[in-house]
């Protein structure tokens, strides 16, 4: 959420993410803005978004109890080699790849894992 300050393992491995992984990574899209996305899609995925919000990824449904759903324009994205797909958790409002140009990030852009706020202190703890 803005206003959160996270700690960043910078010495996470492109290699060892997982889809459900809270990543931070720059975007050409925002002009290398850092933004924090749920990782979605790994290299050679085929993810699908259906017109309801839910995803599928290589044909099944991925459950996202953490995710604020609603309903979305229909989309299909075939994660390239060395790439990653991102969304964000708040699907009603996060510009995310569902709506770039260029919605995939390569390995090269990824900054590190997400592991823990540390403030606000209300919400002081894991990131999951």
């Amino acid at each position: 959420m803005p206003g959160d300050r996270l700690y960043v393992n910078e010495l996470f491995k492109v290699k060892d993410a997982q889809r459900g992984d809270i990543l931070v990574f720059k975007s050409d899209e925002l002009d290398e803005k850092r933004l924090v996305k749920r990782l979605i899609g790994l290299p050679g995925d085929t993810v699908e978004v259906k017109a309801d919000g839910s995803v599928y990824v290589n044909g099944e449904l991925l459950e996202e109890p953490y995710v604020t759903k609603a309903e979305s324009e229909a989309k299909t994205f075939n994660v390239p080699d060395k790439s990653y797909l991102f969304f964000g958790d708040n699907r009603p409002i996060s510009y995310d790849a569902r709506y770039w140009d260029n919605p995939y990030i390569t390995e090269s852009k990824i900054i590190g894992e997400v592991m823990f706020r540390f403030f606000p202190f209300n919400r002081l703890g894991k990131v999951e």
